[in-house]
């Protein structure tokens, strides 16, 4: 019997037992990869009959296990991976004739004692180049203030919020910390060294297993649950459109608060002019004077105490709010990696499909890719998922934690305008005894 004869028979065979008995085609390639491969030609008739034979005799789909780990690259650790690191990230001061998009923060490191200087521009570029370095995981997305607003020192600070929280994420993840691309932004000090480092391109892995993990391991999750993207996709929504609102809010009370500054400022200045005057008076000038210069030092403090409140709101509710509004648009991204990769293993599988129910030999290749594309879904699936559990602790965490410092600094700041007020009261009783004696 000639080879094309055999193949026909065989052909024959499949398509009776297996496309006209209703199997999933797909499954029995993916069941003949497991042990051989999907080529017909690698299968005497024999041994397909057989491998029918154990392919629809086997436990329900459902009984395997729905994940596996694959294996894939390591990636080494560095100097950040076993220390305790704390980055510290100073405001810059503006320079004559230097627009606020080249300002250079002062990034230093400890326990290193890593000092460099990082434009806005540099934190960007360290973000795109840890989303290209671990497809599926997530990065925080920086809000970048328009530069104009930077000369207000509220506005910087909601910046550097954003600076500060995007690097605390980073040094969260171990990941993260291995990336020679985090190393070289908190280390190469020479601004001409980091430039060239950052015109270095960054390939971004296509298969699963060219993915990099601290152990060369990751796992892949072939349960896709739509519904569950669509919830998370649902809520981040939801969370958006409240964050906004209490921006708002934000802006409206931190306006309060300045204008209320404003005011005291004011005062303090006004009750200096009227001390200042107070010399002109016929009698009781020094007790007037006093008077005077104690309300105006009263309302200055006063305005030292709302001011830094002010500064409270803008970086534990405007900067916290600001940074978490947006971080779902990052999440949603690998929501939507994960379906195209889930679309190109469907669009896979129809393709076999065709040529299986043609009686035709699936090229190895084709299987070959069908499996990588496979892999890269389910590993897609299990970070999109496992991600969105960090990210949601990540934001409860981190409200707790910038709530409970908003507070505690709030309760600090009232108890010192008590202080202030009730060392005013002491004053006048003073001011007050030295008018009496000169009545």
């Amino acid at each position: 019997m000639s080879e094309d004869e055999e193949r026909a028979r065989k052909q024959a065979f499949l398509n009776e037992e297996i496309i006209e008995k209703n199997f999933n085609p797909e499954a029995f390639i993916e069941f003949c990869e497991r042990s051989r491969g999907a080529d017909i030609d690698l299968w005497t008739l024999e041994e397909l009959k057989q491998c029918v034979k154990a392919f629809t005799t086997q436990k329900p789909v459902e009984d395997y296990a729905k994940t596996d780990i694959l294996e894939c690259k390591t990636i080494n650790a560095t100097c950040l991976t076993e220390a305790i690191i704390k980055v510290q990230i100073t405001k810059p001061d503006k320079v004559q004739g230097l627009s606020f998009k080249d300002l250079l923060f002062k990034v230093s490191t400890l326990p290193f004692g890593f000092l460099v200087e990082r434009k806005l521009s540099d934190f960007q570029w360290l973000r795109e180049c840890i989303l290209l370095e671990f497809p599926g995981h997530f990065i925080p997305f920086i809000p970048v203030i328009n530069i104009k607003k930077l000369d207000d020192p509220l506005e910087l600070n909601i910046q550097m919020k954003q600076l500060i929280m995007f690097i605390d994420y980073c040094l969260t993840c171990d990941l993260f910390k291995r990336s020679s691309s985090f190393t070289n932004f908190l280390q190469v000090d020479n601004r001409s060294n980091f430039s060239k480092i950052k015109k270095i391109k960054i390939k971004k892995p296509i298969e699963a297993r060219n993915f990099t993990t601290a152990d060369g391991k990751i796992i892949a999750d072939y349960e896709n649950v739509p519904e569950f993207t669509k919830r998370m996709e649902d809520y981040f929504y939801r969370f958006k459109e409240v964050s906004k609102k209490i921006l708002a809010e934000t802006r409206n009370f931190k306006g309060v608060l300045k204008e209320m500054s404003q005011s005291l400022s004011n005062y303090s200045g006004l009750m200096n002019e009227a001390a200042a005057i107070s010399v002109y008076m016929p009698s009781f000038s020094k007790p007037i004077r006093d008077l005077f210069l104690k309300t105006s030092e009263a309302f200055s403090k006063l305005n030292d105490k709302i001011w830094i409140q002010a500064f409270n709101v803008d970086e534990y509710f405007h900067g916290t709010l600001k940074f978490l509004e947006n971080q779902g648009e990052s999440l949603l991204s690998i929501y939507k990696e994960k379906d195209v990769a889930f679309g190109e293993v469907d669009s896979i599988k129809t393709k076999i499909n065709k040529i299986v129910k043609k009686d035709k030999g699936v090229n190895k290749d084709l299987t070959d890719k069908c499996k990588n594309a496979q892999e890269k879904a389910a590993v897609m699936n299990y970070l999109s998922k496992s991600q969105t559990e960090k990210v949601l602790e990540h934001i409860a965490k981190t409200f707790y934690k910038d709530f409970m410092e908003f507070w505690t600094k709030t309760s600090s700041e009232l108890t010192g305008i008590q202080t202030v007020i009730a060392m005013f009261q002491d004053s006048l009783e003073i001011s007050k005894g030295l008018m009496d004696s000169q009545l």
